[in-house]
């Protein structure tokens, strides 16, 4: 689409214009909804955000890649994609090349996870409930490691997270879905995480419920 136009240099940066931050806002309580609406499919959203996030970033995007909303980096149909790199302050997003693979992997996970909950046997509530806080923070960081989109990647680990602790019958008090969750300590939490200490970021996620 629009052959023209040049890849953005700095990439995308939806929040540069401050109009696009009501309709963002607008659009995340609407989600918000329509997911407590029965027959939503909260596991199957979860395991896949591409239709959430176009939702979302819709005509958000620069002007000449509405791609960008609901696709991931890496995809070869779109050339501002198929090559796109991604940096998460001391990290890099997964290779454009394995997104797919890994997208697609997290959500073999994802699956895998839930059939395990559902089926361990003698699970106290509280048992539940710290099974179910580790396996959400471990889809939310892999998912946040992995920075699938061009940006966008923080609404979409959020929205994942109510995704998952709704299909497993907790709402969350407070945890956002539109903002950025208290940071710090949030971003020091996933950084921990990654370097194996999963401790601060599942108290963080359990103090929300």
């Amino acid at each position: 689409m629009w052959p023209f136009c040049s890849c953005p240099p700095d990439g995308w940066d939806y929040d540069r214009k401050p109009r696009h931050l009501p309709r963002l806002r607008r659009r995340c309580e609407a989600i918000l909804r329509d997911m407590r609406k029965p027959g939503f499919p909260l596991l199957g959203e979860a395991k896949d955000t591409r239709s959430v996030h176009r939702r979302m970033f819709k005509r958000t995007t620069p002007i000449c890649f509405p791609y960008f909303a609901g696709n991931y980096r890496g995809d070869q149909r779109y050339k501002c994609l198929k090559d796109a790199q991604i940096r998460i302050g001391l990290f890099e997003g997964a290779p454009p090349s394995i997104v797919q693979q890994e997208m697609s992997a997290l959500a073999q996970s994802i699956e895998a996870n839930a059939a395990a909950i559902s089926v361990t046997p003698g699970l106290t509530q509280q048992d539940r409930l710290l099974f179910v806080v580790s396996v959400v923070c471990a889809a939310l960081v892999a998912h946040q490691s992995i920075h699938p989109y061009a940006n966008g990647n923080g609404h979409a680990g959020r929205f994942a997270v109510w995704a998952l602790l709704l299909h497993y019958g907790y709402v969350p008090r407070s945890w956002p879905l539109e903002e950025r969750p208290p940071d710090p300590p949030y971003s020091a939490h996933i950084a921990a995480y990654r370097f194996g200490n999963h401790q601060p970021l599942e108290a963080f996620v359990l103090n929300c419920l």
